[in-house]
C-alpha cells in the first residue's frame, strides 16, 4: 500500500498578509479594543473607589475604638493611682489591650486587591 493514499494532499501555504490587509484587520479591531480599553478603565476606577471607601471607614471605626482605649485606660490609671484598683488590673489591660491595637493595625494594612485563584 502506497504511504501516500491514507495521508491527505497537503494544502498550499496561505498567502502573506499585505499592508491593506494588516490595516483593513487593525480598523476592524479597533472599536473592541477601545471598548476593552474603557471597560478596564472603569473597572480599576470602581476598585480604586470601593478602596478608598473601605479605608475611610475603616479609619473611622479605628479612631472611635482608639479614642475609647484611651479614655478606659486613663481612667484605670487614675483608680489604679488612687488605690480603688490593683496595679496588676492595670497592667492586665494594657497588655490586652496592646495586644488588640496589634491586630487591628494588621488588620488595616492594605495588601492591594484581592484576585481570585484559577483552578486548573
Amino acid at each position: 500500500m502506497p504511504e501516500s493514499e491514507g495521508k491527505p494532499a497537503k494544502s498550499p501555504p496561505p498567502p502573506p498578509w499585505k499592508p491593506e490587509d494588516v490595516v483593513a484587520f487593525l480598523r476592524a479591531v479597533e472599536p473592541y479594543a477601545d471598548k476593552y480599553l474603557q471597560f478596564q478603565r472603569d473597572k480599576a476606577e470602581a476598585e480604586h473607589r470601593f478602596a478608598r471607601l473601605g479605608t475611610s471607614h475603616d479609619w473611622r471605626i479605628a479612631t472611635v475604638s482608639f479614642v475609647f482605649l484611651g479614655v478606659l485606660v486613663a481612667l484605670m490609671s487614675w483608680l489604679t493611682s488612687i488605690g480603688r484598683v490593683s496595679g496588676d488590673a492595670l497592667l492586665f489591660l494594657a497588655g490586652t489591650i496592646t495586644g488588640y491595637i496589634f491586630s487591628m493595625i494588621v488588620k488595616f494594612r492594605w495588601y492591594g486587591p484581592v484576585e481570585d485563584e484559577v483552578e486548573e
